[in-house]
Parts: structure tokens; sequence; C-alpha cells
């Protein structure tokens, strides 16, 4: 007998390099046993960057010039979406980000079950007072609730949801992403660069950063601080992997705080670099598995994926305690404080007062937190002991967010 298999539709506005895009990938290859799926995207602009076990369907969306042309695009759009789910009798449909969320509760068809899954912390996300933001926060409080089901990578953000939009406690489920644990550390076995200088490099303390290199993320009080940490512990480098608007930034930076910089493509590597500016790319992992400590700074999250896959690696964890995912991966057990101002040693991690976006250019504030890191950071590495015990703690934590265990909380939710 020949068993039919269920439509699902997913939708994304891109699936370029990022990590909405590699959890769908992740997704559609841990589904694709159990339903036909179709992935609808509002472009193909960045390309096709990871395996994606779907047929693929393009609204072609070009951006608009004013706010006019947008709107009439977005309308556009939303006529795109419904008849596309009018066509096709879509068991459920699952959309990521925020313009595709209300593109997804905008043309919800009653009898095709619209999941909403929101992956950064909310009120972090939409500060401002900007058309779009107003929007999105306008559509969330008044449709999101309309959904069958909205799913939160952490608990910061259901509550967050809860409070502060008023959201139905019982139409939130927790599912925090998913990884192909095995993919990550077959990947971080590559050998990229020569053995020489990899001799050389093991005789430093490498902590990296990964990520794009925008404001938010932090990579310009990773680059203070290595320059205070530096005259105390000697051999210290910090690599930076991405790309972004602050690129440039961050190089001059660095060299106006006398830093020695690697650019790739610019400079032939060697160990006589303080801070190494490494390309986006397909495989960040071997440059993860050769640091010893991965230092995670953004002033806001939704789920940083970047913690598990450097765990997956093996480095041990250093984080700022921002809205949301690194204390529920390094601390899952505590309660984040409300004014955090000290270090604090967790079971998976250390965790570090955040930063604050409104803070970036108060130098006094960003001092003074600079300086707590500062110190932190040296007392967690002139202990060898903490390299090494939470190396081992960060390769036993990740398997609570292997694919095999978190997929199973998908399918239950999908197949009831």
């Amino acid at each position: 007998m020949i068993k039919y298999k269920k439509n699902i539709l997913i939708m994304i506005p891109s699936l370029g390099r990022g990590g909405a895009e590699r959890q769908v990938s992740v997704l559609t290859k841990n589904l694709k046993s159990d339903f036909e799926i179709d992935i609808l995207v509002k472009n193909l602009n960045s390309g096709i960057k990871y395996k994606y076990y779907a047929n693929i369907i393009n609204i072609n969306h070009k951006a608009g010039s004013n706010i006019l042309i947008k709107f009439c695009r977005y309308i556009k759009n939303l006529f795109f979406v419904f008849n596309a789910r009018h066509k096709k009798n879509y068991f459920k449909v699952i959309s990521f980000m925020e313009e595709m969320n209300t593109l997804n509760i905008l043309t919800n068809i009653r009898s095709q079950k619209s999941i909403l899954c929101v992956r950064c912390y909310p009120s972090e996300l939409l500060k401002g007072k900007s058309l779009i933001k107003l929007f999105y926060k306008l559509t969330m409080k008044v449709f999101y609730n309309k959904s069958e089901l909205i799913i939160a990578q952490t608990v910061s953000i259901k509550n967050d949801l809860i409070k502060r939009f008023r959201f139905k406690e019982k139409k939130i489920e927790v599912i925090p992403n998913l990884f192909e644990l095995s993919s990550i550390k077959n990947a971080s076995n590559e050998q990229k660069i020569n053995s020489q200088v990899m001799q050389s490099l093991n005789k430093s303390i490498i902590f990296s950063n990964l990520g794009q290199l925008i404001q938010r993320k932090g990579q310009s009080h990773l680059i203070r601080i290595l320059e205070k940490i530096k005259k105390d512990c000697g051999n210290v480098k910090l690599f930076i992997i991405g790309k972004g608007d602050m690129k440039f930034d961050l190089i001059n930076l660095s060299n106006s705080l006398g830093l020695k910089v690697f650019v790739e493509d610019r400079d032939l590597i060697s160990d006589s670099y303080d801070v190494y500016f490494w390309k986006d790319t397909d495989n960040p992992f071997y440059l993860l598995k050769i640091s010893d400590i991965y230092i995670h700074a953004a002033y806001y999250e939704g789920f940083p994926n970047v913690i598990i896959e450097a765990m997956a690696c093996s480095l041990p964890i250093i984080s700022s305690d921002c809205l949301s995912g690194p204390r529920e991966i390094l601390a899952p057990s505590s309660i984040r404080p409300e004014n955090q101002t000290k270090a604090e040693y967790h079971e998976f991690g250390l965790l570090l007062p955040s930063f604050n976006e409104t803070n970036e250019n108060n130098k006094i504030d960003n001092y003074k937190s600079e300086k707590i890191w500062a110190e932190a950071i040296t007392n967690f590495i002139n202990n060898k002991q903490n390299i090494i015990n939470y190396s081992q703690k960060s390769f036993t934590r990740c398997e609570d967010f292997s694919s095999s265990k978190i997929i199973k909380k998908w399918k239950i939710l999908l197949q009831n």
C-alpha cells in the first residue's frame, strides 16, 4: 500500500549563508522521509549555500527604492503567497524571520495551519520607530495569536513574547536549533594552513569569533579587550571570521591600537600577527578547531548557533550574557540577573556582562565593561585547567542540540 506524504511549506527570505537558512537545510534533510516539502523564498539573489531537500518556489522579489514601491511590492508578495497556498493543500506552513512570518499569518488559510518561528529576542530586534519595525510590532500583537503555533528558540524569547507582545502562553512551544554535529566535526578536521605555520600558531592562545561584522556582534569590544590582555598574557591572538559593513572599521581600530593585522587574501599567513581577519567561508570550522577559546560579545541574539558549533569543535566558551541564548546554553538551570556586573563561571562556560548597544559610543561605560572582560579572561586563561575542563564540557553539552534529538520535537509537533 502506497503511503502518501503530507505537504508542508517552509517560508524563508533567502537561501544564502545564515543561521535560519542552515536550520531549514537540516530540517528538510530530517523531515524529507515523512513529508513532501516546498520552500518559498523572496529571491535567490544570495545564491543557494546549503543543500535543501525540497522543491524551491521563488517569489523573485525586487527591493524597492522608496516606501511606496516597497509597500506595493509587499502587497504583490502577499498575493503571490496566497495563490501558492491556495493551489496546494499544505498540511502546515512554517515561516522563519519577521517578514515571512507576516506573509504567513496574513495569508493564513483556515485549513492550512500557520507555524511562526521567532528567531531573535523581539524587544531588542524591534527597538526603534522605523515604519517597518512599527509594522512588525503591530502585526505581532494583532495577528500572531491567530496562528496555530509560535516556535521560540529559547525560554527568554517565549517570556518576552508573553510579557511585551501579549502572546498566549499555550500558543508558544520552545524548540532550540538543531545541528548536524558529525558534519561540523568532520569539516573541522580539514587542513588548510601549512603545518609549519600551525606549529607556530599552536604556541599562542587563540580566541575566535565567527559572525557578521556588524555593530551588535561586538567585535570592536573584543579588539580593545585583546589589546588590554596582551599586556598581562603575552602571546594571545584573535581570529575574526566573517564579512560585514564594519570590516574596515575593525581593521582600522586594530591598527590604531598598535595591533598587527592579518587580512586573508592580502597578507601571507604567519604567527606574527595579533588580529586575523578571515573571509566568510563555507567551512569556518577548521579555524575554530585550531583556536583555543571561542569568545562571543553580541549585544543580543535569538539562539547563537555559533556557540554550539564552537562546542562541537571542543572549544571552551566565553560569552556575553545577552538576551537570549548564551545563558540557556551555558547555564541552563540558572536565572539571569537584572544587572550583571561580574564574571560568572557556570557548568558549561563563562558568562560576562553584556554590552549595551545604546552605550556603544559611551567610552566610560565601554571602558568599565571591557575592563571586567579583560580581567576575567586573563584569570580564565592563566588557569590552564579551565581550558581543559570547559573543552570537555563543551563537547558533551553540544550533544543536547544534535539533530537526532531536536528533530523528535519537530516531528511530534508536525504530526499532531
